[in-house]
């Protein structure tokens, strides 16, 4: 009789631990975040201030350098979920990739820049003369996108040039981008994106160009569909955390001290007022409405438009191209 109630004792208390489990399980997400990007900030504060426990999730995080590697994470299935800006999708939807697009949550037109050497007797450049052969870029990203529409608004000559892959130029990875227009004086301008842009820029033979409206900078939360399919209610609450944390940033920059903005730059050991010039600059709103989808379309299009006119694809996207990627907001 002993035996026999050890014996079901021991599968209750199995059982338990395995329904624990499996509870602990299905809470549990994997994010590759580029977390030392400070205008990553809702998914920072999201896990900073405990919001992703609030809302009953375990999230677990990994950092990868680029919006590129943390959607290939994405589509490896080393992570649930991943960041990313619409060039990787518009490339990405040339071969259908199984990713769906869950919000967009940073939207700005001004964390990309042209940085310029000055003149050797110290003169200013405009933005007419602001890129300079050779331009160190990154290639197939934001930064050759942002070069391309640069050049389209005010310099015809290297324009052309670069519709005729004439231009010279030197490809580098972000981090070696700064490097370059210290170390390398054969290049003497750069198009780089946030946090690389501020640090080059207070070089005292640096000269910044920050043009608005030619390229808006849009960022996307992302997952795979059989993702979405086992895990629908973990990332529904994973997109309210964040849209937590997004209208926190939101209230804290109408505030006379703004707290978040100061959390962040103590958070990536940025002096106070770092980030003045730019914070409120970019929008952390959450959108995931019918109307917004309209935008984010827009985004990645013009994307595909401008690999299609600098030879990378054969064709541009249309709309039915891109469709699969609002399957999450279109069916909420």
């Amino acid at each position: 009789m002993q035996r026999k109630l050890k014996i079901i004792v021991l599968m209750v208390c199995f059982s338990t631990l395995f329904l624990t489990s499996c509870t602990k399980k299905n809470n549990t997400l994997i994010f590759a975040d580029a977390g030392k990007v400070w205008w990553l900030a809702p998914t920072t504060i999201a896990k900073e201030d405990s919001l992703f426990n609030k809302h009953g999730l375990d999230v677990q995080t990994f950092d990868v350098t680029t919006g590129l590697a943390s959607k290939n994470a994405v589509l490896s299935g080393s992570a649930d979920i991943g960041m990313v800006a619409s060039t990787p999708l518009a490339m990405g939807a040339y071969t259908n990739e199984s990713i769906v697009i869950l919000c967009c949550y940073v939207e700005s037109d001004k964390l990309l820049s042209v940085q310029s050497r000055k003149k050797e007797d110290g003169s200013i450049l405009s933005k007419e003369t602001a890129v300079q052969e050779q331009v160190a870029i990154v290639p197939s990203t934001i930064s050759e996108f942002y070069l391309y529409r640069y050049l389209e608004k005010f310099n015809p000559t290297l324009f052309e040039k670069k519709q005729n892959n004439k231009l010279s130029e030197v490809h580098l990875r972000p981090p070696d981008v700064v490097n370059s227009m210290k170390a390398n004086k054969k290049v003497n301008s750069a198009v780089i994106w946030e946090p690389f842009g501020k640090k080059m820029s207070t070089e005292a033979n640096i000269e910044e160009f920050r043009e608005g409206e030619i390229y808006n900078l849009s960022l996307y939360l992302i997952t795979r569909p059989d993702v979405l399919k086992s895990k629908s209610n973990e990332i529904e609450q994973f997109v309210n955390a964040v849209k937590e944390a997004s209208n926190l940033i939101e209230s804290s920059k109408k505030m006379e001290i703004d707290k978040v903005r100061m959390q962040i730059e103590d958070l990536y050991d940025y002096e106070t007022g770092w980030l003045l010039p730019l914070w409120f600059d970019v929008d952390f709103t959450v959108k995931d409405k019918e109307g917004d989808i309209e935008n984010m379309q827009r985004f990645i299009l013009e994307d595909a438009e401008i690999a299609f006119q600098l030879g990378k694809k054969e064709k541009p996207l249309k709309k039915e191209d891109i469709a699969h990627l609002f399957n999450y907001m279109n069916n909420r």
